[in-house]
C-alpha cells in the first residue's frame, strides 16, 4: 500500500481472518493431532512469491512430523484407547439421560466424535450469551452453536463428553441447578 515504498518488489502481505482448526483428537496428554487451515489471503510480491508460497506449504499442509510420530506411537496403546473409548460411551448415555430431566431434551443425532449438540432456544435465542453465562454462572463450559452455524447456531450449544464421568455428572448437577 506504499507504507514501506523501498522495499519495492520484496514485500510480503498477510492477511488473515480467523484461522480454522479442524481436527481429530488422538488422546494422550494434552496432545491433538490437527490440519489447520487458514481462512485469509496471502501476497507476496516479485522473486519471493515461491519462497513464501514454499513456507506456508510446510507450516499448513499437514501437522508437524512429531505429532504425525505421536499419533502412530498411540496405536500402541490399544487398551488405553480402548479405555477412553468406553469412558466416552459411559458421559455420552450419562448427558443423554440427565440433560433431559433438567430440561435439555432436544439433540441433533449424536453419532460423531464426542459432542452433543443441544437445541437451547427453550430457553434463549442467544446460545452465545447462554454459554457465557452458564460459565460465569454455574462454572460449566458450553460451546455456542454459532461456531459451528451462523444461521441456526443461536439455538444449539454443544457439550464435550470427552472427560472423567464424575464430571459429567456434576456439569449436569450445576446446569440443572442453573436452569431451575
Amino acid at each position: 500500500d506504499g507504507a514501506c515504498p523501498e522495499a519495492g518488489d520484496r514485500v510480503v502481505d498477510a492477511s488473515y481472518d480467523w484461522p480454522a482448526i479442524a481436527g481429530r483428537a488422538v488422546e494422550g496428554a494434552g496432545a491433538r493431532m490437527a490440519a489447520c487451515d487458514i481462512a485469509g489471503s496471502l501476497a507476496a510480491a516479485g522473486e519471493l512469491a515461491r519462497t513464501v508460497e514454499r513456507l506456508a506449504q510446510n507450516l499448513y499442509i499437514s501437522p508437524p512430523t512429531l505429532s504425525q510420530y505421536a499419533a502412530v506411537a498411540a496405536f500402541d496403546s490399544f487398551e488405553e484407547l480402548e479405555a477412553t473409548k468406553a469412558v466416552y460411551a459411559r458421559n455420552r448415555e450419562l448427558l443423554l439421560e440427565e440433560l433431559p430431566r433438567i430440561g435439555l431434551s432436544e439433540f441433533l443425532p449424536a453419532d460423531g466424535a464426542f459432542y452433543l449438540y443441544a437445541d437451547v432456544r427453550r430457553f434463549t435465542n442467544d446460545s452465545v450469551d447462554f454459554a457465557h453465562r452458564l460459565l460465569n454462572e454455574a462454572g460449566v463450559a458450553v460451546t455456542p452453536g454459532v461456531d459451528f452455524d451462523a444461521e441456526l447456531g443461536a439455538h444449539y450449544v454443544r457439550f464435550s463428553y470427552a472427560g472423567q464421568t464424575d464430571r459429567m455428572a456434576e456439569a449436569v448437577k450445576r446446569i440443572g441447578r442453573w436452569l431451575a
